[in-house]
């Protein structure tokens, strides 16, 4: 899938380095936005030209590695730290992940909270037996519930004009993402 080998890559810088103190992260703004995805397709083309020699799933194995290097290089000479990539792609990851999850989760969230009130408005059903359904219904909605707190917890990285920013340009991004995959 292409979004998923974009992923990867981006995976990789997120493996390779350190990010800054959050006070010291930089802001996502139109201009960064731009100059990420214009920069991307190269990054990608280079870690699929080293596929032979660089396995995408061994993250640790990129540290040290010519692609490292080659990374570094060609995002320094294109005017950027890897640092403020590293943590750019990690903002632009994380909120088109969560505006494209988010709208399935908040619908799973509530025919959850719909069924819930069927049960617990149901005048046959006996206590327990709400009780011991709720319960269940619970721990197997689990996976959609804890999800949702992750991708919420998203937003405590983004400000809101990031966000903003972000779906603004939701669909510019998805294609760039999906233009440079396999």
């Amino acid at each position: 899938m292409r979004i998923s080998r974009l992923l990867t890559v981006l995976t990789v810088c997120l493996a390779v380095t350190a990010v800054h103190a959050q006070d010291n992260r930089p802001l996502l703004t139109s201009g960064t936005l731009d100059r990420y995805l214009k920069i991307l397709p190269d990054l990608a083309a280079m870690a699929k030209a080293d596929a032979n020699t660089f396995d995408m799933r061994n993250m640790d194995a990129i540290k040290g590695s010519q692609l490292e290097g080659k990374f570094a290089q060609y995002l320094q000479k294109n005017g950027w730290k890897m640092e403020e990539f590293v943590w750019i792609s990690h903002k632009i990851s994380s909120g088109i992940g969560y505006l494209m999850a988010k709208p399935e989760m908040e619908k799973l969230r509530a025919e959850l909270m719909a069924q819930k009130q069927e049960i617990m408005s149901d005048p046959d059903m006996p206590e327990a037996t709400k009780q011991q359904m709720l319960a269940m219904m619970d721990q197997q909605s689990g996976g959609p519930g804890a999800l949702m707190a992750r991708l919420d917890a998203v937003t405590k990285e983004l400000t809101p004009s990031e966000l903003k920013l972000l779906e603004a340009n939701k669909e510019r991004i998805i294609t760039v993402y999906r233009g440079i995959g396999e």
